[in-house]
């Protein structure tokens, strides 16, 4: 009897050690140094009417001098600057912005960075080679609305011809 109760004893020490391990490391993992971009994915589903394709809701959040290299998507995506300031350079291929208060898209040159502020948003079809990134000092919340290929990566880092990288 002495024996089951020195067991249970043992088990229930180990168990509070393990507890407190586990909140050392979530405590460490908290005090971790943010991400430069953070993702989340807000809701995702498999349209009936676009075969193949899955529609998705992100938020991304930038961090001051956060970066996305060149890159290129399998789909469209809109994309809705919910604060700060947002850069986007078109490198191959046709976008526009429209700005907040508006309904007129005006096109983005390829080769120029255009600014988003809150309330801009922009429009990019899929193949389009561009780059983004944090252009203030403050974080960046945009939305992101797309409709891509589902059986691709969301996102292909490529060279500034569209190349995919290895």
């Amino acid at each position: 009897m002495q024996s089951h109760r020195r067991l249970q004893g043992l088990i229930v020490a180990v168990a509070a050690l393990m507890l407190l391990a586990a909140r050392a490391t979530s405590a460490a993992q908290e005090a971790t140094p943010a991400q430069p971009i953070v993702n989340e994915v807000l809701g995702r589903g498999l349209p009936n009417d676009a075969t193949g394709k899955v529609l998705q809701l992100e938020r991304y959040t930038f961090a001051p001098d956060a970066v996305i290299p060149t890159h290129t998507h399998p789909g469209a995506y809109l994309i809705y600057v919910e604060s700060g300031d947002f850069g986007f350079t078109v490198i191959k291929g046709d976008a526009e912005i429209t700005p907040a208060g508006s309904t007129q898209a005006e096109p983005i040159q390829a080769g120029a960075e255009v600014v988003a502020h809150q309330g801009d948003a922009l429009f990019e079809n899929g193949g389009v080679v561009h780059s983004a990134r944090n252009a203030g000092t403050t974080p960046v919340v945009i939305y992101t609305a797309a409709l891509l290929d589902a059986n691709q990566p969301g996102i292909t880092m490529t060279n500034d011809e569209g190349t995919p990288m290895p």
